[in-house]
């Protein structure tokens, strides 16, 4: 076999592998999206049970504050976080009654 047969081959090979590598790529932006996710929803859910944990006359409106030790993330029962530009957010929400 010839060096122009190898060279025909590999390239017919790397067209027809050029499409699963755009799947690669896709699949590890949905397991990023994922993990940021899977976090703004821990720290939101913490957020909730801070609240439920206080007295009914202590709970307050708080504004947008940054969360210690996650760089990137804001909370305010609400999780927001922001990847390439793009300002994504997970919203949970709880009634509070007094006792």
């Amino acid at each position: 076999m010839g060096y122009l047969e190898v060279l025909l081959a590999v390239a017919v090979m790397g067209l027809a592998f050029l499409p699963a590598l755009g799947l690669l790529f896709a699949g590890l932006d949905g397991n990023a999206a994922a993990r940021h996710l899977s976090t703004a929803t821990f720290l939101a859910q913490e957020e909730i049970e801070s609240l439920r944990n206080m007295p009914f006359a202590e709970i307050t409106s708080r504004g947008r504050a940054e969360v210690d030790g996650f760089p990137g993330y804001w909370r305010r029962v609400e999780v927001e976080w922001e990847v390439k530009g793009r300002v994504s957010a997970v919203r949970l929400a709880t009634l509070v009654g007094r006792r």
